[in-house]
């Protein structure tokens, strides 16, 4: 890019004849924040490349969203990375509420970006990878607690304290083991609140991305949430919020536990495994997975029948 910069002749007219250009850089004219992102971007391009060269493929839409959620965070640009800025990001995290485990995400995406550079020669003049100097990691994805029955009759005295946003999404999540963001990513058009159903699709250009195929699925909801359901916005509330709201019933306690814990139901219950796992969007074993098409909700229905009974008892009765 280029700058002019034009005399002033005494008359007070613009002496364009003794004009002098200047190159200025795009650095010296946009933000830091512009900076900032162009930096980390431009790693996630290198890291594309080197995976389409090795294996021909694309990185799924979980690795992308991934990369967006760091690089949105993240205050500081690839050359201020060190450990202590990294330390800092880190308890800055912690202050706003995030988990370990996705404070662990997010640094060890950026990691993940460098060491990618570094290993292709983009990043040739990097001799460390600052985000190995610092240890972020955490065992709390191996330890993802299993919601039990008293956090279910927990929920009794905190569901009508908190917002409805809160309060319907922790009720999705408990009556479906849905993941929260399968419920965060989609808004009326993919509630049927007729036929009282839920449909999780892989939209990427709707920012509707899916976990992966095996998350595709429609599953039926509870009559008595379809009809609070229609009354509402569909602007669902963070994560974080909804942990924090749980923790008051239990300090181990998270969204991901009713997960879980729907599946220790059905197990409790001697209800089929295969169908329950496709309910929640996991890959069944061996060639199931290849053929067919998990199950329909008529199947769903029968499959999940006897958790909502149970569910209903210890909460009080919904139904």
């Amino acid at each position: 890019m280029t700058e002019w910069d034009i005399p002033t002749k005494p008359d007070g007219s613009l002496d364009y004849e003794n004009a002098t250009a200047k190159a200025i850089t795009w650095g010296e004219i946009a933000n830091n924040d512009q900076i900032k992102r162009l930096d980390w971007q431009e790693l996630v391009r290198e890291a594309v490349a080197v995976k389409k060269r090795k294996t021909g493929e694309d990185f799924s839409d979980g690795w992308y969203s991934n990369q967006k959620f760091a690089i949105q965070r993240v205050p500081f640009s690839l050359s201020e990375a060190s450990p202590v800025t990294i330390r800092a990001w880190m308890h800055s995290m912690a202050a706003e509420g995030l988990s370990p485990r996705s404070i662990e995400i997010n640094c060890a995406t950026l990691r993940s970006l460098i060491n990618v550079s570094i290993k292709s020669g983009l990043l040739h003049d990097l001799e460390t990878n600052p985000f190995t100097r610092v240890d972020f990691s955490t065992s709390e994805v191996n330890h993802i607690y299993t919601a039990i029955e008293p956090d279910y009759r927990g929920l009794t005295a905190l569901l009508p304290t908190i917002a409805t946003n809160q309060r319907l999404a922790i009720l999705l999540q408990a009556y479906t083991g849905t993941r929260i963001s399968e419920i965060k990513r989609r808004g009326a058009k993919d509630f049927d609140l007729e036929a009282c159903t839920f449909t999780i699709k892989h939209e990427f250009k709707a920012q509707k991305a899916t976990k992966n195929k095996h998350s595709n699925r429609v599953i039926p909801l509870p009559i008595w949430l379809c009809k609070e359901l229609k009354n509402f916005d569909f602007l669902w509330p963070s994560n974080t919020i909804i942990n924090r709201k749980l923790q008051r019933v239990n300090k181990d306690l998270s969204s991901h536990s009713f997960r879980h814990g729907l599946i220790r139901i059905n197990r409790d219950l001697g209800g089929s495994e295969d169908v329950l796992e496709a309910f929640v969007g996991h890959a069944l074993d061996g060639m199931k997975s290849t053929y067919g098409d998990g199950y329909g909700v008529d199947r769903f229905k029968t499959a999940i029948a006897p958790i909502w009974s149970q569910l209903d008892e210890w909460m009080g009765g919904k139904n």
